[in-house]
């Protein structure tokens, strides 16, 4: 016991952390003004360690519906608003996961579109 203390006071730890793999790039997605998108985040352990943690959002558009997680194979849900967003605005942000492996960062983008034409109004194609 005594060695395994001194091997602590020299920040010498056996545990034993997750490899923990995420998308490659940002994730992205479309959608219209004023409407919301529900979508999620995928991550894994590589090297079968559990994953435990929870995820923050840099934009107050995004609510994370399970911004704590442990396991394996880790799903993210979340809900994008885009209030206050107009045709062509593209928003940024990070998902911020705070995790037993250390911290990540997720980039995000958001390209708002214009509203689809409605059933009554005039579309005219060039």
């Amino acid at each position: 016991m005594k060695e395994k203390m001194e091997r602590f006071a020299r920040g010498e730890f056996d545990e034993n952390l997750p490899k923990i793999e995420l998308p490659k790039g940002p994730v992205s997605w479309e959608m219209e003004p004023e409407a919301a998108f529900t979508g999620y985040l995928r991550f894994r352990s590589e090297n079968g360690i559990r994953i435990r943690g929870y995820v923050l959002c840099t934009d107050g558009n995004m609510k994370i519906m399970n911004p704590q997680f442990f396991g394996k194979n880790i799903k993210i849900e979340f809900t994008y608003s885009s209030r206050n967003t107009e045709d062509g605005d593209k928003k940024r942000g990070k998902l911020i996961l705070i995790t037993n492996a250390g911290e990540f960062l997720v980039p995000f983008v958001v390209q708002i579109r214009k509203k689809s034409a409605e059933e009554g109004e005039n579309f005219h194609e060039s």
